[in-house]
C-alpha cells in the first residue's frame, strides 16, 4: 500500500485461523481520502496482492454502499461495524476533506 501511497486506515478479518475475510480502509496520502474494498480467501496468498482491485472512494455518492459493504460483511459483529463507521464518521468529520455525510 505504501508503494501506492496509501496506509491502512483501518480494517477487519472476520475469517478463521488458515484463512481471510478482510474489509480495508485505506487513506490516500496525498489528498487524505478514504478508499475501500473487500477481499477473502485462504491463508496462502496475500491478501489483496494476487488481482487487481478497485478500490472505491468514500464520498457523499458511494457512502450508503461503503455503509451496506461493512455492514453485511461476513461474520462482523454489530459492536465492529459500530466503531467503525463512528471512526470513518470522525475522521471525515475532523479532516478538511470536502465531505457531506447526512
Amino acid at each position: 500500500p505504501n508503494e501506492c501511497g496509501l496506509e491502512i486506515f483501518e480494517q477487519i478479518d472476520t475469517a478463521g485461523s488458515y484463512e481471510f475475510c478482510m474489509f480495508v480502509i485505506w487513506k490516500k496520502l496525498d489528498d487524505d481520502s478514504l478508499w475501500y474494498d473487500v477481499d477473502s480467501g485462504c491463508s496462502c496468498p496475500v491478501p489483496f496482492d494476487n488481482h487487481r482491485h478497485n478500490l472505491t472512494k468514500i464520498s457523499k455518492d458511494t457512502w450508503y454502499n461503503f455503509e451496506q459493504s461493512l455492514k453485511n460483511h461476513p461474520d462482523i459483529k454489530m459492536s465492529d461495524y459500530i466503531t467503525i463507521l463512528q471512526k470513518v464518521k470522525s475522521y471525515i468529520r475532523d479532516s478538511k476533506i470536502d465531505y457531506i455525510l447526512e
